[in-house]
C-alpha cells in the first residue's frame, strides 16, 4: 500500500505509475499557518522515504471584481480582474465559461486578460446577452479553476435594420436614424465610412448619430454589427 505524507497531515493514498514515478492527491489544508511541508513516500506503512523534499501550498485565488464587465461576442476586451491571491506564474490563466484565456500577471491582486470569441452555437443565438462566470487559475488544468460570484456579460449583437434618411449633404449635421435591435445605452457608435461619432441611445431599437462632413460617396451599412469595445 503505497501513500503520500505532506508533512504531519493525515497520509493520503498514492498509485504507482512508474517504477520511479507515483501519483497522490493533495490533502486539504484548514490552516493558514501550513504553506510549506515535507513530502515523503512510504510502503505499507512502515519504509518512508527521507528525500526532504518541500511542497508548498499557495491560497486559492480569489476574483472579486473584472473591469469591464461587458464586451462584444467575437471577443478581444481587455479585462482588468481584482482580487486575491493571484501567483505571478507563467501558468496563469482565466476562464470565461469554459474558454480560457493567458493571463497577464500585474500584482498579486490584479491580472489582467483578454476574453475570446463566443462559440455562438454551443452558448446560444447571437441576439441574446451571455452571462460567464470569470475565474482565475495558476495551472492550465480545468480542476485547478474555483468557482467565482463574478460576471463578464457578452453583449448581444447589434442589427441594423433600417437608416432614415438615405441621403445627407456632405457637409454633415444631419440627424440620422438607426433603427434594429440590441443598441446599448453605454459605448454606441455610427460609423460613415471610416468616421465614427458616437451615437445618441434612444431605445433598444433605435439609435441616433449626428452625419459628419464627409466627401460625396455611398455608405455601405451592414446588416450586423458589434458594439465598440469600451476603453479607458
Amino acid at each position: 500500500k503505497l501513500q503520500c505524507h505532506f508533512g504531519s497531515m493525515q497520509p493520503v493514498a498514492a498509485i504507482l505509475v512508474a517504477p520511479d514515478l507515483v501519483r497522490c492527491v493533495t490533502p486539504a489544508v484548514h490552516s493558514p499557518n501550513v504553506t510549506r511541508v515535507s513530502i515523503e513516500v512510504s510502503v505499507g506503512g512502515l519504509e518512508r522515504t527521507a528525500s526532504g523534499h518541500i511542497f508548498e501550498f499557495t491560497a486559492d485565488p480569489v476574483v472579486l471584481n473584472v473591469f469591464p464587465n461587458h464586451g462584444p461576442m467575437e471577443g478581444g476586451t481587455v479585462l482588468s480582474v481584482m482580487g486575491l491571491n493571484f501567483d505571478n506564474s507563467n501558468g496563469l490563466f482565466c476562464r470565461f465559461g469554459a474558454q480560457t484565456s493567458r493571463a497577464q500577471w500585474v500584482s498579486d491582486s490584479h491580472v489582467t486578460c483578454t476574453t475570446p470569441a463566443v462559440e455562438v452555437d454551443s452558448l446560444g443565438d447571437s441576439s441574446d446577452a451571455i452571462d460567464v462566470e470569470v475565474t482565475i487559475a495558476t495551472h492550465s488544468g480545468s480542476s485547478f479553476y474555483l468557482n467565482s460570484s463574478v460576471l463578464f456579460t457578452y453583449d448581444p449583437m447589434i442589427v441594423i435594420n433600417d437608416v432614415k434618411p438615405a441621403y445627407v449633404t456632405t457637409l454633415g449635421g444631419t440627424i440620422v436614424r438607426v433603427s434594429g435591435k440590441n443598441f446599448q445605452s453605454k459605448s454606441t457608435f455610427c460609423r460613415f465610412g471610416d468616421l465614427v461619432v458616437p451615437a445618441i441611445y434612444t431605445t433598444s431599437s433605435e439609435v441616433r448619430c449626428v452625419a459628419p462632413p464627409h466627401e460625396a460617396a455611398a455608405v455601405r451599412v451592414p446588416k450586423r454589427l458589434v458594439r465598440s469595445k469600451i476603453r479607458d
